[in-house]
């Protein structure tokens, strides 16, 4: 099966749901762990994530509503859905395991978008980019803020409540972001894309 395909495959197993409109209420980490930073390999995995994240919301920032709801002649998604894509895998991914970890403090977080572009409704089509990149923003640092519950979890074994190890889905994150960032770049260069 292709990797893609398979990707979408492993959402649809998770559970995955259309997204709410309503604006996204995160949990803080607990005051004692607010300071916390990752060492070592889980440091360097959620760095890499975490980059990955902040360059994908560079490409989303300076679109507007138009741009970021535009349909491709090529039948592929708008760049808003790669947004909501990208932020709501990462949160649900990572929200099954906190969950699992800390049910007193966490809960699964569905709001992934329709897979096929046919069956998509934005979750806010009227926002910009900079709205877009404060929630992918968000979300990134709930994954950040609470990863001290993946310490000392072996990375290569199923985390809490996933079927991912913390290795792989650290790894399958970063790329995942750099490549819907990339597909969203592409259709800059199509015909029809709008100026403003």
């Amino acid at each position: 099966m292709h990797r893609v395909a398979a990707f979408a495959a492993l959402l649809l197993f998770a559970g995955a749901i259309a997204p709410a409109a309503e604006p996204l209420d995160l949990p803080e980490p607990p005051e004692e762990k607010k300071e916390w930073r990752a060492s070592g390999e889980l440091g360097e995995l959620l760095t890499a994530m975490a980059e990955a994240s902040a360059a994908s919301r560079e490409v989303f920032e300076p679109l507007t509503a138009e741009q970021l709801n535009w349909r491709p002649p090529n039948g592929t998604h708008t760049p808003r859905w790669n947004a909501e894509h990208m932020a709501a895998t990462q949160l649900m991914f990572f929200s099954q395991i906190y969950a699992q970890l800390d049910p007193d403090r966490h809960e699964v977080v569905r709001i992934n978008p329709e897979q096929m572009p046919d069956d998509y409704q934005p979750a806010h089509p009227d926002w910009g980019g900079e709205q877009e990149a404060a929630q992918m923003e968000a979300i990134s640092d709930y994954v950040q803020g609470h990863a001290y519950l993946l310490e000392g979890l072996p990375l290569d074994e199923a985390a809490p409540g996933s079927r991912w190890t913390p290795r792989r889905l650290l790894k399958r994150m970063e790329s995942h972001y750099d490549e819907h960032t990339a597909n969203v770049k592409k259709k800059f260069e199509l015909e029809g894309w709008p100026a403003e």
